[in-house]
């Protein structure tokens, strides 16, 4: 299986009152293509810090990452950010806690907009986006804003707009953090179910020890470090 995501020796530190403050330490994983782990720690482990420095959005204090072989962060020299920047958009998929989905636009435009920002063509990021929407059980719902939405179908939105460019890695931050019980487990099987059927790396973190249970595997913080990964 190809690796997707790899970190090697990854520290990230703050500045804070002067002070320095190691949030992430020593950190060592890979995530291979279709594997969907979850991401388990208390607050203030270090999950945030390093979803943000695998989807690009921060850079680490010292250590390598690479996204399916290609390096974006090497020791401590910063690779193009106009590179990183382009990857991010090809190969990277976000979903959050709060969907973030943008309120003055439907269903179906805010799922073609990854595709559109890629500079698709709108038939074709329409086609697309209708066809993944199909697939989480909203294609009744295209013309529908946010607000016109239950919490679970705009989660259900949130998970096409990762998905539909079929991206290499999906990075998920608390994604049922918000849902009751019920709809926490249909969102996050779904999420598995299409993560697998595209082969789609899958790193979701969580609270929810029950559903953590059911990945793949579970690589578990503690105070920045990595105490589990099985």
């Amino acid at each position: 299986m190809s690796t997707v995501l790899k970190f090697i020796n990854v520290n990230k530190n703050f500045t804070q009152a002067g002070q320095i403050v190691e949030v992430l330490k020593e950190i060592n994983f890979d995530i291979n293509a279709g594997e969907f782990i979850a991401l388990t720690g208390q607050s203030g482990s270090g999950k945030t810090t390093l979803l943000q420095l695998a989807g690009l959005l921060d850079s680490p204090t010292s250590g390598e990452i690479l996204i399916s072989n290609h390096h974006v962060f090497n020791h401590q020299q910063k690779i193009d950010d106009k590179n990183n920047t382009q990857l991010r958009k090809k190969n990277i998929g976000f979903i959050y806690q709060f969907h973030h989905l943008l309120p003055e636009f439907s269903a179906l435009e805010n799922v073609a907009m990854p595709l559109l920002i890629q500079d698709i063509n709108y038939k074709e990021a329409y086609r697309q986006a209708r066809e993944i929407l199909n697939e989480v059980e909203l294609e009744n719902y295209c013309n529908s804003k946010p607000s016109q939405l239950s919490g679970g179908q705009q989660q259900r939105v949130a998970i096409a707009r990762a998905i539909v460019g079929k991206p290499k890695l999906i990075l998920a931050d608390e994604p049922t953090g918000n849902l009751d019980n019920e709809l926490a487990h249909k969102v996050f099987n779904l999420l598995q179910q299409l993560t697998r059927k595209y082969q789609i790396a899958c790193l979701i973190a969580t609270h929810n020890l029950e559903l953590a249970t059911k990945t793949d595997r579970r690589i578990t913080l503690r105070s920045g470090r990595i105490i589990e990964s099985n």
